[in-house]
């Protein structure tokens, strides 16, 4: 027997295991709205409870209150006027699933509305009945799949958000109490204890940038990220990264050259931000750049707008491998490229 196993996939509310199928059945024709009916409680298999309402507005009060798990919809023959009525029902039918009923003359209106958002269409005719059954199957069956798959991606997004805050502080007591140490506060220390300090410090800093990058992506998963636009000056957000970077270049033995030419006007936007790009794409540049090599970070006035750059002569990224590198947790043929290792997380943060 086809039912809901046990979840309400339109809301996500429990119910009762076994439950009947709850449709609803927008039509006009009251002689379709019975011979459907007819068609779809005939099915032993499918445990279905009908509503009808003959225009759309009659319905509002059961969709926006999640009282049904599929909506039925005829498209009538008076072409785009009724097409603009389903238009409104799938702007209000939060999740719920939607087939639309068409016939041979509204066909192509009915594979607009698939377009638009309708989970599915039947065109009615003599085997209408077992058309519908297995088209509201297979929108029920997709709506439920969605529904777990959106719960585990918003369970993943809450568990990696609290387990990196849980995290950020006993960091950052953990460091703290390593640089006690390194400075002899506790002490004498000697070099090779320095040394191994050294190397802890490193790695206290290597997690912390980690559990940024992933409450970033958290972030930016649930939509809380803000903008905060103002006045930025072009010229000196690129030479306060050219200072920030400058230490890491020159023990890397490589070159970071500044092209910010005179007269860039002002822009608007969020400047944390925009220097949180520049910086990734500068840090992932140098990663892949060898010994010797150079990293060029500037702008440019591109018409009414300024558009910044990060360009540099390291090893490149095969053509077919670029559409995937803005990917999360991404690397491409990372065990041959040179540099310090990344977590995949800088470019997806960038993007």
């Amino acid at each position: 027997m086809f039912s809901l196993p046990g979840l309400d996939i339109s809301s996500g509310s429990a119910k009762a295991s076994g439950s009947p199928v709850r449709v609803l059945l927008i039509a006009e024709d009251p002689q379709l709205a019975r011979l459907l009916r007819e068609g779809l409680t005939k099915d032993p298999e499918f445990l279905c409870e009908l509503r009808t309402a003959a225009r759309p507005n009659e319905s509002l009060d059961l969709v926006e209150k999640a009282q049904v798990d599929l909506i039925l919809f005829d498209l009538p023959p008076t072409g785009l006027h009724g097409f603009d009525a389903l238009a409104r029902t799938l702007a209000r039918s939060h999740g719920i699933p939607v087939v639309v009923l068409a016939t041979p003359e509204t066909e192509e209106l009915a594979i607009r509305a698939v377009a638009r958002g309708a989970d599915d269409y039947v065109v009615i005719g003599s085997t209408a009945g077992v058309h519908l059954v297995r088209a509201a199957r297979a929108a029920l069956q997709r709506n439920l799949t969605v529904a777990r798959l959106r719960t585990a991606d918003r369970l993943r997004s809450q568990f990696v958000s609290t387990a990196s805050h849980e995290m950020r502080t006993p960091l950052a007591i953990i460091r703290e109490f390593i640089a006690l140490a390194r400075d002899g506060t506790s002490g004498p220390v000697t070099a090779t204890q320095a040394e191994c300090l050294d190397g802890a410090m490193r790695n206290c800093d290597r997690l912390t940038a980690l559990v940024n990058d992933l409450l970033d992506v958290a972030r930016i998963e649930s939509g809380e990220v803000k903008v905060y636009r103002g006045k930025v000056d072009p010229a000196s957000l690129l030479r306060q990264c050219h200072e920030d970077f400058g230490p890491q270049f020159r023990s890397g033995r490589q070159t970071l050259q500044l092209q910010a030419p005179e007269g860039l006007p002002e822009v608007i936007g969020d400047r944390p931000k925009i220097q949180q790009v520049l910086v990734n794409l500068i840090g992932n540049a140098r990663k892949f750049t060898p010994e010797g090599g150079c990293v060029e970070v500037g702008a440019v006035r591109d018409g009414a707008m300024v558009r910044f750059f990060v360009q540099d002569d390291g090893i490149g990224i095969a053509a077919e491998h670029q559409p995937m590198i803005f990917e999360a947790f991404t690397q491409i043929a990372r065990d041959e490229r040179p540099g310090v290792k990344g977590t995949g997380l800088g470019l997806a943060i960038s993007r």
